[in-house]
């Protein structure tokens, strides 16, 4: 049992005042990405303090010295912190306040990174890859937010931890057996699942609750969470691809009548039996879903946010306020347990709503045991012998050999552009705009693409053309990239890839390796001269001229047709990049988006 002694709430800014903290052999490296890193900055930037205090979670260690403590749960957060703070170059911390036991590349990293206040010095084998990714998410989304320093360091002093000390001379292999064996606290999301089931009763009670269930499971298709027989109800009977693939329900008075029947009929079996296991239909269900217990697919956003997402569609939101904020997650739908009606109301669409998300939203999708960060799926579920069978939404075929196969490789590439772009689920607004459409409409791609085209483009805006440097916005890069392949600015045979890219690449360099000087501060970060590429790549690019670039690393040019034009640029130029070319490409590209807003601003 931990005493009140041995728990202390401590600042951000205090955390590593005085203190010195060892991360553990048995502990995995460190492994937060963009998405984790830039959820941690939005939650202390978003902080109102008011005199209250925010508390970003739990910090448990064991003090192996006056003030040497081993961490044992938390080091993902307390690392990113610790770089966090290195980057605000605040004065609480030394190069000794955090270090990695046995594991000499980290350490170095964190020294190099903690003396020289950036991560651009000349990654090795000796580097940490995953750390220099770390620091250059902070300072890229610190320079694309712009986010002022001293104002976000005045909020740390109101961020809180939990530090907690596990009782002295205790058995670590016995605590951690006991934290996993311990019932977890209980989630958000279950908080409201319980407070909606309370507005009902009876049938609607048990029907609502599986629903819920059916609908939380994020990395199946929607379908597939239902017994085989209430599946054909709700999502279609007939046969070839319209057989699971349509959503059949009015409301949810009439999704209760479907499936009602088979319990009239049968009184001996419950609604909850009837949607639950059966062993009847055991064998059948397993075959139908032995496909999909490869976990083929994952939903780019989790339960919890799908919730907010429905809430926001329901309620026509708009993007500007906070209804994707999981940090109001309670208060933003609570009005869904406000009646009988409402409830009902938000389980209904809830349903309609995750059939829309499954068939109409890109996932990703891990085929063979392969695990391509860069594969995306656009595809509708269906029915055939018995077995769950997948096709693209769009067209009969993978390729573009009709125009709706054609359109939904181009929709898939927008979605897929947005989200690598729009990283925090707070900020996926596209999402709801894309699931509030009602289905008919949904039906057709252009009307799809048309929505999100004009999203992209309301959130580029007019003035784009001031950007400069790190300042340039992700979605500035991203979004052209897409009008230039949409547009065949690119040739036919060129493959663009795309992945989760955060690092703003200079093609000419800011630090030459040849030794020559770089070129002047307005033309080196000129959007000309500018393409948004993974940290691993601008790793490899390092401070190569653009010759070398192009001869040494080509696979990189994949992930940016504007990157793939200014190689191009570059090769007709006899292999030289100048800051003329970089002006003139520059110019183009504005050109292209001024047209693309223009264009958008009058659907």
């Amino acid at each position: 049992m931990v005493d009140n002694k041995e728990i202390a709430e401590i600042s951000v800014k205090n955390v590593f005042k005085d203190a010195n903290y060892i991360i553990p052999i048995y502990q995995r490296n460190y492994a937060w990405g963009q998405e984790e890193i830039e959820k941690l900055i939005e939650d202390i930037s978003d902080f109102n303090s008011r005199g209250n205090d925010y508390f970003l979670g739990n910090l448990i260690v064991d003090e192996i010295g006056p003030q040497r403590y081993s961490v044992i749960d938390g080091q993902q957060r307390l690392t990113t912190l610790f770089l966090l703070l290195i980057y605000l170059v605040d004065p609480s911390i030394s190069e000794d306040s955090l270090s990695f036991e046995v594991r000499d590349k980290s350490n170095m990293t964190l020294k190099n990174i903690y003396r020289s206040k950036t991560a651009e010095f000349e990654s090795n084998r000796f580097a940490s890859p995953s750390i220099i990714s770390g620091f250059n998410i902070i300072e890229q989304y610190f320079g694309n937010k712009g986010i002022v320093k001293k104002d976000f360091k005045k909020k740390l002093d109101n961020i809180k931890l939990v530090r907690i000390q596990v009782p002295k001379d205790i058995d670590l292999n016995n605590y951690f057996e006991i934290m996993n064996t311990r019932g977890e606290q209980l989630e958000l999301h279950e908080i409201a699942k319980a407070r909606i089931l309370k507005e009902l009763d009876g049938k609607d009670y048990e029907v609502a609750a599986n629903i819920w269930d059916a609908c939380s499971n994020m990395n199946y298709y929607v379908q597939m969470n239902f017994d085989t027989d209430v599946r054909s109800k709700l999502f279609g009977s007939k046969e070839k691809e319209y057989k699971w693939n349509q959503f059949l329900c009015e409301d949810f008075d009439d999704i209760v009548k479907k499936i009602g029947s088979k319990s009239d009929k049968n009184n001996s079996s419950t609604m909850l039996e009837m949607l639950g296991p059966d062993d009847k239909n055991q064998n059948e269900r397993k075959e139908v879903k032995s496909e999909e217990e490869k976990n083929r697919f994952s939903s780019i956003i989790d339960f919890p946010n799908f919730l907010l997402q429905v809430n926001a569609a329901i309620g026509n939101q708009t993007k500007e306020d906070q209804t994707l904020d999981d940090k109001y997650f309670l208060k933003t739908l609570e009005n869904n347990w406000s009646s009988k009606e409402s409830a009902k109301e938000f389980i209904y669409k809830m349903l309609l709503m995750r059939f829309e998300f499954d068939k109409f939203i890109v996932k990703r999708e891990d085929i063979d045991d392969v695990n391509d960060q860069n594969r995306w799926s656009l595809k509708k579920l269906y029915e055939s012998n018995k077995s769950s069978q997948y096709k693209n939404t769009f067209g009969d075929s993978d390729e573009d050999s009709d125009e709706d196969s054609a359109k939904n490789k181009q929709l898939l590439r927008l979605q897929a552009s947005m989200r690598t772009t729009f990283t925090s689920p707070k900020t996926m607004h596209w999402i709801t705009e894309v699931i509030k459409l009602p289905l008919g409409e949904l039906e057709s791609a252009d009307n799809i693409i048309s929505v999100l085209e004009k999203y992209c483009c309301d959130q580029l805006g007019k003035g784009f053309e001031k950007y400069k440097g790190f300042g340039v916005p992700r979605i500035m890069f991203t979004y052209l990239d897409y009008v230039l392949w949409r547009d065949n600015y690119i040739d036919k045979g060129y493959e663009w890839k795309i992945g989760f890219r955060t690092s703003i690449e200079h093609f000419s360099p800011q630090h030459p390796a040849d030794g020559k000087a770089p070129w002047d501060g307005d033309k080196l970060n000129g959007f000309g001269n500018l393409a948004l590429i993974s940290v691993e790549s601008n790793s490899k690019f390092s401070n190569l001229a653009p010759g070398a670039k192009i001869s040494t690393y080509e696979s990189v040019f994949e992930q940016s047709p504007k990157l793939q034009l200014m190689k191009k640029m570059t090769l007709d130029n006899r292999n030289v990049w100048t800051p003329e070319e970089s002006e003139k490409l520059a110019t183009q590209m504005y050109d292209i988006l001024s047209s693309e807003i223009k264009c958008k601003a009058n659907k």
